[in-house]
């Protein structure tokens, strides 16, 4: 009787050991990572990311949303209930809390955050290839693409930008 339960229990065991290598075995052939380049696709968007951070563009726009965001009350919510957008959202806070930021007036803010707005297009559109080579990477490597974002944001800290 006790050798049963052991070749019961050796059974059980191989089984499980052989459902597990063909788990692995589906998930390999759901997303072949190394057999379609994605380590390299990621080490490439990351070196592109790289560049385009230490950009001109970019230094100049993390330079305007700096400054802007500096004469914001630190864990303010700036939020207003009429607004339709982002830019309605502060600028109408702003407007309603002048005296609560750094600002001396409403059009020192709406220019700030336009000049800022500007800085942000000409970085996007310098860097299109970018934004296209990380699409169209997370489409043929999705699982290893879902993190990129949160690895920058850790090796980027607050100064991250996309």
């Amino acid at each position: 009787m006790y050798r049963k339960f052991r070749l019961l229990g050796l059974f059980i065991f191989l089984f499980n050991l052989q459902i597990a290598k063909a788990q692995k075995s589906l998930t390999e052939i759901k997303n072949p990572v190394d057999s379609i380049g994605c380590s390299a696709k990621y080490d490439k968007a990351k070196a592109m990311y790289a560049q385009m951070f230490n950009s001109s563009n970019a230094v100049k726009y993390r330079k305007l949303k700096k400054k802007f965001y500096d004469k914001v009350p630190k864990g303010e919510l700036i939020d207003d209930p009429k607004a339709i957008n982002c830019k309605e959202r502060a600028l109408f806070w702003i407007e309603a809390n002048i005296s609560k930021t750094g600002f001396k007036k409403y059009e020192d803010a709406q220019q700030q955050w336009d000049d800022m707005k500007e800085a942000r297009k000409m970085l996007e559109s310098e860097n299109q290839e970018l934004y296209n080579y990380i699409k169209e990477s997370h489409k043929v490597c999705p699982e290893l693409f879902n993190n990129f974002f949160l690895d920058l944001m850790k090796e980027y800290g607050d100064e991250f930008q996309l």
